[in-house]
């Protein structure tokens, strides 16, 4: 399956989820914390599969990567 196909229902649920928190009598504070939870505990591990399944050498390049370049020299913006 492709990684689109796969991809669509990840993208559709979490529009679907963000929409019925729009519309709970919440505050905006709460709204914005059931988001953070939702993203980091149910979409983010499920996206982080699907692109390790479609994408392993990407993720083999970027995870054995040093995090910053010691060649470069770092600069402040």
């Amino acid at each position: 399956m492709s990684f689109e196909l796969e991809a669509d229902p990840l993208f559709r649920m979490m529009v679907r989820h963000f929409e019925s928190i729009e519309d709970a009598r919440l505050s905006p504070n709460d709204k914005n914390k059931l988001k953070d939870f939702y993203l980091q505990n149910m979409i983010a591990p499920k996206a982080r599969k699907l692109l390790e399944k479609h994408f392993p050498e990407e993720f083999g390049k970027t995870a054995s990567m040093p995090a910053v370049s010691k060649s470069r020299p770092h600069q402040d913006r």
